[in-house]
């Protein structure tokens, strides 16, 4: 963009010339813009993906660190309470039975 010296427009037809050009211009590099971020946008997912096809445990392992850090862990209250016999025991009822609820 440069400044355009209104000693130099012969006419107000000029200088609406010269608005259109520059808001044209300006249309552009705003077209073009966009079109830079979604062109680093996906190179940036073919990297990675290229990246988790070459080594798919670090990218597992990544990921995982990834969810870990969002996901706040659980709290004491909130984790159910498994007693060791109800969990390794299996579920056994006699013929004619009803199961527990």
């Amino acid at each position: 963009m440069h400044r355009v010296d209104l000693a130099v427009l012969d006419s107000l037809e000029d200088l609406r010339n010269t608005i259109r050009v520059e808001v044209a211009g300006s249309a552009l590099r705003l077209v073009a813009a966009v079109a830079a971020i979604l062109v680093v946008n996906r190179l940036t997912f073919m990297q990675q993906a290229r990246r988790a096809g070459v080594n798919p445990l670090a990218a597992r392992v990544a990921q995982e660190a990834r969810v870990q850090a969002l996901v706040p862990p659980p709290t004491a209250a909130a984790a159910p309470a498994a007693t060791p016999a109800s969990a390794d025991a299996p579920h056994t009822t006699a013929p004619g039975a009803r199961p527990p609820a």
